[in-house]
Parts: C-alpha cells; structure tokens; sequence
C-alpha cells in the first residue's frame, strides 16, 4: 500500500491506494489500469461534529502522472451519489483509459519497478435536517466541498510485467519452442541459448539496449561456423543461401547500430542502460534472433 492524505472534512484525512489490487484489464485495443484507492475519514463521528446529517460522494477525479519520464498518463472523471454517512471509510476504484504510444512510453522511460503519481479530487454533498414549522423534517443538501489529495505509489516490476503488461495488451513477445541441443555445433547452439535467456530477462526487465546487445552475442556463435558444419545437413542450396543471407544481414546491421551505442550496449556495464531503443526495437530484434536460433536449432545431423 501506499499512503497520502487529503484534506477533508475539516482535516487531514489519510488517503491509501491499494497497489496489491491494481491491474489491467481491456486488452491491446482499450488498454485501462485500475486503481483502488481508500480514504479514512472518521465516519458518523465527524459528520456528528460538523452537524450534518449525512454526506454523499458526488464525484471522483483522479490525474495520473508516471514519474520517469514525466509521462502524463491519463485523467478520469466519475459521476457518483454513495451515502457515506455510516462508514468509517470510503473505497473506490480509478479507471484510468490509456494508449499504446503512453504505455510505451512508459516502458521506456521504466527502470524496473513502475512510480506514479497521482491526483485525486472529490466532491462531496453535505446534508442537514431541516424542520418546518409544521413539525416535518427533511434532510437538504446545504454545501458542497471539492478535496484534494495526492500521493506517490509504485507498482514492482514483476506485478507489472507478469501482469498488468499483458493485461494491457503488452504481452511479451511470443514464444517459440526451441530445441534444447544441437548434435552438430554443441556448443555453439548452448551459447546462443544462453544469450537468448540474457536478452530475454533483460526484456522482461525494460532494459531494451541490453536486450539489443545479448540478441547480437546469440547471433555471433552462427556467423562464424555456418558455412562449413551447417552445408552439409541443408539439402537445398537455395535454403542455405537464404539462411546464410538472414545470418549474416541481421548481424552486420546489428555491428552497425551497436558499434554507435557501445558505450551503452555493453554486456559489461551493471546499470540499466535505457534509452536507445525503446520497447518494440527490442521486441523486433528479439522476434528475429529467436527465430534464427529455432531454425538453427532444428537442423540435426543425419542418423
């Protein structure tokens, strides 16, 4: 959880998004991120003290800003009539409507874990009971009072990319099966595996420029021995021209971007290094390189 305060009710009032309970829901095509908030306010007590007879919720407002990159995510305005009178607290939840190019950007800019700020606004109508001289009684509203609060919350990397991503319709690239080893280049194949899970992990961890570099390492173990171990298992020159070709376009165009941005695509380097390329660059790359290793991966030598 993940507390604020607002002021309301004549003081202030403690003000607690529920971040174990947020999630994504609409998919690629209405991508929301709902947020649960929750607001203490002293129930039947207070109202007791500012002689009202009952109080009512008549509208939320919630501004929702991501703290990396100063990203403004979205706004949401709800209409409500919830008598809060006899509750020591009032629970709602925040839809926030937001796009892909906001999503994206937010993985850009995201170092793992995900901080947000939020704004929220709530107006509430405040009743008395009025008596007549006929000696009925009625309950009015008599005012109404706009609240604000705001607090910073964060939501962990892996809720957020095992779960809210995907919800979101920002699912990590797809899978595809791969062989666990290669009888002809054994070792080759093994490295290029393991480059393959580094530049996985560091996709699944929004470090899109470590990606980059692992997928050229995944590559590389191909480029040096394909010509001679893989000729003879490829029955079709055409095919291993083809290959050879996808090979070798893919790694040189790779040399070229990673030879600008060494400096920041070191496998050496410890700290996120984000920034060059963004989401879906990574997302390409890693489509490719794992579709070369599959290819790889499925020639075996002949029995």
């Amino acid at each position: 959880m993940a507390r604020g305060s607002i002021q309301m009710l004549g003081g202030n009032r403690d003000l607690t998004v529920l971040t174990d309970q947020i999630i994504g829901f609409g998919g690629a095509n209405s991508p929301i991120l709902q947020v649960p908030i929750k607001i203490d306010f002293g129930g039947v007590l207070t109202i007791n003290k500012r002689g009202l007879s009952r109080l009512e919720v008549l509208s939320i407002k919630g501004e929702l800003k991501s703290i990396e990159g100063e990203i403004h995510c979205s706004e949401s305005y709800t209409i409500l009539t919830r008598n809060i009178t006899l509750e020591t607290s009032f629970h709602d939840s925040i839809n926030f409507s937001l796009t892909s190019e906001v999503v994206n950007k937010i993985e850009k800019y995201r170092n793992g874990k995900v901080a947000f700020w939020l704004n929220v606004h709530i107006q509430t109508g405040q009743y008395q009971e009025i008596s007549f001289q006929d000696g009925n009684t009625g309950s009015f509203m008599t005012g109404t009072e706009t609240s604000l609060g705001q607090l910073k919350f964060e939501v962990e990397q892996s809720k957020w990319v095992n779960s809210i991503l995907p919800q979101l319709g920002h699912n990590s690239y797809k899978l595809i099966e791969l062989p666990l080893a290669n009888d002809i280049i054994p070792k080759e194949y093994q490295n290029s595996l393991t480059e393959l899970e580094a530049a996985r992990k560091y996709f699944m961890n929004g470090d899109y420029d470590k990606t980059v570099a692992h997928c050229r390492s995944a590559i590389d173990p191909f480029k040096q021995i394909k010509s001679k171990e893989l000729r003879e298992f490829i029955e079709s020159k055409s095919e291993l021209d083809w290959v050879s070709a996808v090979i070798d376009a893919t790694g040189d165009w790779l040399d070229k971007i990673l030879k600008a941005t060494s400096g920041f695509t070191s496998k050496t380097h410890h700290i996120p290094s984000t920034g060059h390329f963004g989401r879906a660059d990574a997302e390409i790359l890693i489509m490719m390189t794992t579709a070369i290793v599959a290819y790889v991966g499925k020639i075996q030598g002949k029995k």
